[in-house]
């Protein structure tokens, strides 16, 4: 199935057209399709659907026509492609399903081809490339958006058409040059471009007169109305065509331009935004083309210089410099010599350099010459080699930053990353296809990536694996795995290897910069900022970070950060471990944990990961504990820290730790079992911690061990152990000093009471904590409270103040990221909606909770979670899909020993099989979680489950069982002060009948807007 927006906005289903139904399914498509695979904000939805005067529910409109244009696309068979993301939507084609990115490949391929003189293929490529156009693109939607779109894609058509005309010209084929040529003319009169493509082409068919008549007309029209003159590329085909014979200079000479090029590189792939930047800055007397060692530089300064050979009809020179060669570099007098001597010169040599430049200088005066200058050291090696004439261009490629050249002589620099994964996927299928190598699947992209995206390592990798043909892409990849450069080395060619050409830029630096380069390679994170450098390097940091910028070894990042390429952070491993003593890599590495433990340092929600990694990597070092310090609040919190568990588990095992290292081991342990939802592990851990903490003597860390018990104590069920650990806890908090903490201490104590049965002492201590975060003002612990406040409004049962809280929170949340805060308060939002009557939006957030997560990986929410989303299905009348929930929670429960857990499962499956119209197993199980409930002394959940025993009587038609069991449970809910009781006493006053139509919920409505079967399909929590 492809996708068309080269035309009308279509389908193609197996070669048959599907236009799209509705008046705005088709430009929502477009909008997506334009920037496929990328977020599309809803704004910008908004912007292109209805232009200036979106109406005021137009998020919502958007919203329902992403829905109605899937549900379109299902039906005719289509990929489910349009993806809900953060902020808007992005559509998931694959590049070969659409149009415009077909063409674009096609174009881009076609112009390689033209590069490199096959003409033949470039033309039938354009063709093809035409194949797909079916009239204007984005034809019959409107606005600026799509205008705007409309007209960029047609330029790249114009473009395409030009280079097809080009190919024809090269081909001969004149006559269909003329005629396409007048067409596109037709279409945009003053396109200067394409009036040069025609004069060649009534030139070639021998109408030389006519195309110079062309021209003239062209040049008046400009004149009279735009009041222009033709550009350079126009003036020098007229020029051209005055003389067919070479230009004057050449002739007086009686010599041939030279050609020095070398062959342009076979099977040259990517770069075409780098080339279309060369094209435009190449129009100026010097551009530079800078970058790590092996990533192409060489090879896109010389395939731009053949695809550009006729703008310099005076000839071509070109040098290695050598400026990063086991050679010395090569002197400016000598390339001057050679120079002249090609130019014709028939003298004695100069001895003298500035007599050289002089004379070279002269010879080239008035000259069109292209100059290639590879692979330079520094600007002095370059400026004597430089053109001054106007009309020449000097390309000097180098790994140096080359800043003089910009500041003294104006260069115009071009820098070179590495591929995009999509090249050098398109490289290695070109220089494998034929070998039959798979290079369609999973190995190739990984073998792109061991390669680190570097021309230079992927073709010696393609070298590799075609030079033995016994060698598999699988045993070659584990050979990569084993040791890189090794496996990137051409046999026979050592200097070829990509250790060997990064070995040339590490020889050239000088030895602090070295020093440095190399000590880089103990940092494990992603990027770095400058104080890491700092720190590794002493005094020396700041120059010598920015020496290794300017050799192209360590590349700038976003707001003052730094980092090194993949093969570039290996290669100053291995230095550092082969050059540094041991004992300074140490010391370096303490300065380096340091700078990651710093509580003063950099927001730690930003450096996450980087600490993180920091600590994997350096677990063996005595200070790394100090990392996962810095990490608690994130574990707190619930993010999922790739690899913390092993090393929490490799520090546990270490004999011999000092106590409070030994604390903050245990305590995370104990928290990521927690999370994990292993609360046997979670206690053993937290216990060790809280032994610890005591060894260390240290009140802060032991009342914060004690806060941990209590809620691991609580989850399983055992309220009595967790009261003791967390009024022990709150005791010894108060006098420790730290108010952060203190607030979290008060939060939980204000949750074990609330749930004991006393709101008035949880209230006060939810109050206590609010002035407290009042006076931090933090994000995190602002979290907290709006999080337990909200528990505490859904508990009592005000569930309009606690609607109003959540969207508060969550509001918080958007803001300071939280996995756990955001499901937690998803949760208590759900049951809030339920409690004023609305169980389809509580279905809504009960999902939105339980896929957040799931992908969170927090275990120890999803089965409340699953538990109120069961409420909620039962509540619209769908108990069949609440009894899947259920009994999902009380298997999952069973297995961990969540007491409390249990009990509440056994409430819900009672109320479940009560509409289900099973009273026996309902009355039951509603008997076993009174039974609990009564026991844990846990009043709030022993009035509902107390609600949902007298449900299952009244259906039985026991009225009087049904009347106590209601009656007792009014009676809790308003020794309570809890809103609920109104409830209950409704149910106590109704007749018979209404009650048991009522026992069970608000009603049996199907709601609207909610996905009833959204979460059935879905894997178990």
């Amino acid at each position: 199935m492809d996708f068309r927006i080269l035309g009308p906005v279509e389908i193609d289903i197996d070669g048959r057209r599907a236009p799209l139904t509705g008046r705005n399914r088709p430009a929502l498509l477009a909008a997506l399709l334009l920037d496929n695979g990328r977020v599309v904000s809803t704004e910008r939805l908004i912007a292109a659907l209805w232009d200036q005067d979106p109406p005021a529910t137009a998020r919502q409109q958007t919203q329902n026509l992403a829905s109605g244009l899937r549900r379109e696309l299902a039906a005719l068979g289509a990929p489910d492609i349009i993806r809900a993301a953060p902020g808007g939507y992005r559509s998931a084609v694959e590049p070969d399903r659409l149009d415009v990115t077909r063409f674009d490949a096609y174009t881009a391929t076609a112009r390689a081809q033209a590069a490199e003189g096959r003409d033949q293929h470039a033309l039938e490529t354009f063709e093809r490339a035409f194949t797909l156009w079916r009239g204007p693109a984005l034809a019959g939607l409107g606005g600026p958006v799509f205008e705007s779109a409309a007209r960029l894609i047609e330029e790249r058509r114009l473009s395409a058409s030009e280079d097809r005309v080009a190919a024809r010209l090269a081909l001969g084929h004149w006559h269909e040059a003329i005629t396409e040529t007048r067409a596109l003319l037709d279409e945009h009169p003053y396109r200067q471009k394409t009036v040069a493509r025609l004069m060649r082409a009534l030139h070639l068919g021998g109408r030389t007169a006519e195309a110079l008549a062309a021209y003239e007309a062209f040049r008046v029209r400009l004149a009279d109305e735009l009041g222009i003159d033709p550009g350079a590329e126009l003036r020098e085909t007229h020029l051209g065509l005055l003389s067919a014979d070479p230009p004057a200079s050449t002739r007086a000479r009686g010599t041939s331009a030279p050609a020095e090029l070398p062959a342009a590189p076979g099977g040259f792939t990517g770069r075409a935004a780098e080339l279309t930047a060369l094209d435009t800055i190449g129009r100026r007397g010097l551009v530079t083309v800078l970058g790590r060692p092996g990533v192409g530089k060489t090879a896109l300064a010389v395939h731009w210089a053949h695809r550009n050979r006729s703008r310099f009809p005076d000839g071509q020179l070109y040098v290695d410099l050598r400026g990063f060669d086991s050679a010395e570099p090569v002197s400016p007098l000598r390339v001057l010599w050679r120079f002249l001597r090609v130019l014709g010169h028939r003298g004695d040599a100069p001895g003298d350099l500035d007599d050289a430049v002089a004379l070279y200088r002269t010879r080239v005066a008035d000259r069109k010459m292209l100059v290639v200058l590879d692979n330079a050291a520094d600007a002095e090696q370059v400026r004597p080699l430089l053109p001054a004439g106007p009309g020449s261009l000097a390309v000097v490629t180098s790994r140096a930053g080359l800043s003089g050249l910009e500041v003294r002589d104006g260069a115009r620099p071009l820098r070179l990353g590495h591929f995009t994964r999509a090249d050098s996927l398109r490289l290695l299928r070109r220089l494998l296809g034929a070998t039959g190598h798979d290079v369609t699947g999973h190995a190739v992209r990984r073998l792109a990536d061991l390669c680190g995206h570097l021309p230079l390592a992927l073709r010696i990798a393609a070298a590799n694996l075609t030079a033995d043909p016994a060698l598999t892409l699988p045993a070659y990849l584990t050979e990569l795995e084993r040791d890189r450069f090794a496996g990137l080395t051409v046999e026979g060619e050592p200097e070829t290897a990509v250790d060997a050409t990064i070995t040339l830029s590490y020889s050239a630096l000088g030895q602090a910069e070295r020093t440095l380069f190399r000590r880089l390679g103990l940092v494990a994170a992603t990027d770095f900022p400058e104080t890491v450098a700092a720190a590794l390097a002493g005094p020396a940091g700041r120059p010598g970070l920015a020496r290794l910028v300017e050799a192209h070894m360590v590349e700038r990042g976003g707001a003052g950060r730094f980092r090194l390429h993949d093969l570039l952070r290996l290669y100053a491993e291995r230095r550092c471990a082969a050059e540094e003593p041991p004992e300074e890599r140490d010391a370096a590495v303490d300065r380096l944990i340091a700078v990651y433990a710093d509580p003063a340092g950099r927001n730690p929600e930003a450096e996450r990961d980087n600490i993180a990694m920091t600590a994997l990597r350096h677990a063996g070092r005595p200070t790394a504990w100090r990392l996962l310090e810095r990490l608690r609040a994130d574990i707190e919190q619930g993010y999922e820290i790739a690899g913390m568990r092993a090393l929490l588990d490799r520090a546990a095992a270490r004999p011999g730790a000092e106590p409070r290292r030994q604390w903050t081991v245990r305590y995370l342990r104990a928290k990521l079992a927690w999370l994990g939802g292993d609360y046997r592990t979670a206690i053993a851990a937290g216990t060790a911690a809280l032994h610890a903490a005591r060894e260390a003597g240290d009140p802060e860390r032991e009342f914060i061990a004690l806060a941990g018990l209590g809620t691991y104590h609580r989850v399983r069920g055992d309220y009595g152990l967790a009261r003791i650990h967390e009024e022990a806890s709150l005791v010894l908090a108060r006098h420790a000093g730290n108010r952060a903490e203190l607030v979290e201490c008060l939060l939980n104590v204000a949750s074990g009471r609330l749930k004991a049965g006393d709101p008035q002492a949880a209230a006060l201590l939810l109050a206590e904590a609010e002035a407290l975060v009042a006076d931090l003002r933090t994000p995190l612990e602002r979290g907290r409270l709006l999080r337990r406040q909200v528990m505490h409004d859904v508990i009592t049962g005000d569930f309009a103040l606690a609607e109003r809280r959540a969207d508060e929170a969550l509001d918080h949340y958007r803001r300071h990221d939280s996995a756990r805060g955001k499901a937690w308060v998803l949760k208590f939002l759900a049951e809030a909606h339920r409690g004023l009557g609305a169980p389809d939006r509580g279905c809504a957030r009960a999902l939105e909770a339980l896929r957040l997560a799931r992908d969170a990986g927090l275990v120890n929410a999803l089965p409340a979670i699953r538990l109120t989303l069961a409420d909620c299905r039962n509540d619209l009348g769908e108990p069949h899909a609440a009894l899947g929930h259920a009994t999902e929670v009380l298997a999952m429960t069973e297995r961990q020993n969540a007491k409390g857990g249990i009990a509440e499962a056994w409430r819900v499956l009672a109320e479940t099989h009560t509409a289900l119209g099973d009273y026996g197993p309902a009355v039951e199980l509603a008997g076993r979680a009174v039974a609990w409930h009564v026991a844990a002394g846990e009043p709030y959940y022993l009035a509902a489950a107390l609600r949902a025993a007298g449900a299952a009587y009244r259906r039985q038609g026991l009225t009087e069982e049904a009347r106590a069991a209601w009656t007792r449970a009014h009676r809790t809910y308003t020794e309570l002060g809890a809103k609920q009781a109104s409830a209950v006493r409704a149910l106590l006053e109704a007749p018979p009948a209404a009650a048991r139509r009522d026992a069970l919920g608000e009603g049996m409505r199907r709601p609207r807007g909610c996905d009833l079967d959204a979460d059935r399909s879905a894997p178990a929590g």
